[in-house]
C-alpha cells in the first residue's frame, strides 16, 4: 500500500504540473480536483467504503462551488486535459490508499512514501531538461517544499478517523484558499462568483464535519 501511495500520488502530482504547463490553470485544477469522484469508486471497490446518497449530493454541491470559483473555459482539445483527468484518477487511488494505510501507519511514513514516489517519477524528466534555478526560484522551491510537506501531513492525518470520500470533499477547500491567497498577494479581484462558490464548498465541508461529529457523539 505504501508503494501504491508513492507511485500513484507521485504520478498524480507530476501529471497535474504537466497539465498546467499546457492548459489554463483553472481548467487543469478543475479536472485534477475531480479525484473525490474516483476516490468514491476505488474506496467502494478496494476497501468496501460506500458513501450515502446524502454524501454524494454533498460532493455535487461542493463541485458546483469549485466550478463557480475556477470558471474554467474548455475552448480547444489538448493533451493537457487528458493529463489533468488522469491525474484525478491516480489521485483517487492515492487517497484510497491513505485511508487504508492510516489504520496501521503514521502520517510521516505515508508522506515519506508520497515524496519518494514523486521523486522517482520525476527523476528522468528532471535530468532530461535540467536547469539550475535562480536565487528567487530556489526561494520559491524551498517554500513549496516546506508548505507542501506540511500540507501533505495535515491532509493525511484525518483519514484515520473519516472515510476517503469525506476527506476528499473537505480537501476541495484548497481551491478556495488558492484564490483567496491570489487576491491577498497577487492583487487579483474577488468576485461575487468566488464568494458564492466558497460558501458552497465550505458549507459542504461543515455539513460533513457536523455529521461526523454527531455520529461520533451518538455512538
Amino acid at each position: 500500500m505504501l508503494a501504491v501511495r508513492g507511485l500513484f500520488g507521485g504520478l498524480a502530482v507530476f501529471l497535474y504540473f504537466t497539465a498546467i504547463s499546457r492548459i489554463p490553470l483553472s481548467n487543469a485544477t478543475m479536472l485534477a480536483n475531480c479525484y473525490p469522484f474516483f476516490a468514491v469508486l476505488f474506496s467502494a471497490v478496494l476497501i468496501k467504503e460506500r458513501p450515502t446518497f446524502g454524501s454524494i449530493m454533498t460532493l455535487l454541491v461542493a463541485f458546483s462551488g469549485m466550478f463557480l470559483i475556477l470558471d474554467p473555459h474548455f475552448e480547444k482539445l489538448d493533451i493537457g486535459y487528458v493529463l489533468a483527468l488522469t491525474s484525478a484518477v491516480f489521485g483517487g487511488v492515492a487517497v484510497t490508499s491513505i485511508r487504508e494505510l492510516r489504520k496501521t501507519d503514521s502520517s510521516w511514513v505515508i508522506v515519506f512514501a508520497q515524496l519518494l514516489g514523486a521523486a522517482l517519477v520525476c527523476f528522468f524528466p528532471l535530468t532530461a531538461g535540467l536547469r539550475i534555478p535562480s536565487v528567487r526560484e530556489w526561494e520559491l522551491l524551498i517554500l513549496i517544499g516546506v508548505v507542501g510537506t506540511a500540507g501533505q501531513l495535515t491532509f493525511t492525518r484525518p483519514f484515520k478517523y473519516i472515510s476517503a470520500f469525506e476527506g476528499s470533499v473537505v480537501a476541495l477547500s484548497t481551491s478556495v484558499f488558492a484564490i483567496l491567497f491570489s487576491v491577498l498577494f497577487l492583487e487579483e479581484i474577488m468576485t461575487y462568483q468566488f464568494i458564492l462558490g466558497a460558501l458552497l464548498i465550505f458549507g459542504s465541508s461543515l455539513y460533513l464535519i457536523a455529521r461526523e461529529e454527531g455520529w461520533t457523539v451518538n455512538k
